[in-house]
């Protein structure tokens, strides 16, 4: 398998010890993460140190009594990027000299990110009971038919983020939410997957609504 070609390597009951932890960080990219589970081990600092001495960086123990699954230890630990620019890091995890601008009838993934803004732009904890939101994605104006964009994943959607901030192409995008594929696909307008943010300017963006209640829950 190749270096620095993995997103995550996840094992469950493997000892935390070379070679395995070695082979791990050697298949991660920057930035990746190694996620270990082990059932039956008794809680311990071991582990960090252990990680740390393998290489492994911002790197999280929890015990059953700490998270809600049923595990004796929840370990994992991260790739060090290789330089500060976090330009470059989405770079590295998009990995976007692959992609390219699709149509959503292609895309076989199981989920797509629309940049939104939320109004009101609070988080769901200072929400008032019963409060509505609205959501309103990004969008395009193309032969005076909008276009929705959406990203394959999520650093595919901050780094259009990144690059159409600091153009100062798009203002207020205060979230990205994750949508199942098939509830994209039934939203009955065009989609453009995976655009390049340095291919439009300010003028042909728009906001088009759509419904939080068909998003999946925030990831971590």
């Amino acid at each position: 398998m190749a270096a620095a070609s993995f997103d995550a390597v996840v094992s469950f009951d493997v000892a935390l010890a070379e070679p395995f932890l070695g082979d791990a960080l050697r298949l991660l990219r920057p930035g990746g993460r190694l996620i270990t589970v082990d059932s039956a081990i008794d809680p311990d600092t071991q582990a960090v140190s252990t990680l740390e001495a393998s290489g492994y960086v911002r790197i999280l123990v929890e015990t059953g009594a700490e998270c809600p699954l049923p595990v004796g230890r929840l370990a994992r630990g991260e790739k060090s990027h290789v330089n500060d620019d976090t330009r470059a890091r989405v770079r590295v995890a998009l990995m976007d000299n692959r992609l390219a601008p699709a149509d959503l009838a292609a895309f076989r993934g199981r989920y797509v990110h629309l940049l939104i803004r939320q109004t009101p732009n609070l988080p769901v904890w200072k929400l008032e009971r019963g409060q509505r939101i609205e959501w309103n994605a990004v969008a395009l104006r193309h032969d005076d038919q909008p276009v929705l964009l959406a990203f394959s994943s999520l650093p595919a959607a901050v780094a259009f983020m990144q690059e159409a901030v600091l153009k100062g192409t798009i203002r207020d995008v205060n979230k990205v939410a994750k949508f199942k594929r098939p509830s994209a696909q039934d939203w009955n307008r065009p989609v453009l997957l995976d655009a390049r943010a340095d291919q439009f300017q300010s003028d042909q963006f728009l906001w088009l609504p759509v419904d939080p209640e068909e998003a999946e829950l925030p990831d971590e």
